[in-house]
């Protein structure tokens, strides 16, 4: 989150359940007003206009585990709204979680799956999360589709 909003890696972040942060984006020739809640909730029910992204270290099995129960504890209206992505992509060698792991967690629940590397290439995660408002956006107001 901290990553996507200030486009700077931070490598400590605070030790909190949830941290709100805001940002006002261009996102595709539209300004957006950008909430992103930093949660450690393993339930989450999401309105209309919420994404969820759900990340897990590729590094680390029991972080993927954690991302499994947050996607089963998840209520969304639409299954574009939750992006699975494993992150880290750039450990490859210390991987704990194969891809297709990933791909038969994300095709069960029928959700977008992706894996990243957040510190080597964060055009890769604002490209996801850019693509994934807009087509909330299309989705919430068909005008959009015009314009």
């Amino acid at each position: 989150a901290v990553r996507f909003l200030t486009k700077r890696y931070i490598g400590e972040y605070q030790d909190s359940k949830a941290t709100l942060y805001y940002k006002l984006m261009d996102i595709f020739g539209c300004r957006v007003g950008v909430e992103v809640l930093d949660t450690d909730s393993k339930a989450v029910t999401l309105s209309p206009n919420h994404i969820l992204l759900v990340l897990y270290s590729i590094t680390d099995h029991s972080s993927f585990m954690t991302a499994s129960t947050i996607i089963q504890n998840t209520t969304m209206m639409d299954t574009g709204q939750v992006i699975l992505l494993g992150n880290k992509l750039d450990l490859n060698h210390l991987r704990e979680v194969s891809p297709s792991e990933g791909f038969l967690l994300s095709s069960s629940h029928n959700i977008s799956f992706h894996e990243i590397s957040v510190a080597e290439n964060p055009g890769q995660l604002d490209k996801l999360v850019n693509s994934a408002i807009h087509q909330m956006r299309r989705v919430g107001d068909p005008e959009q589709e015009k314009n």
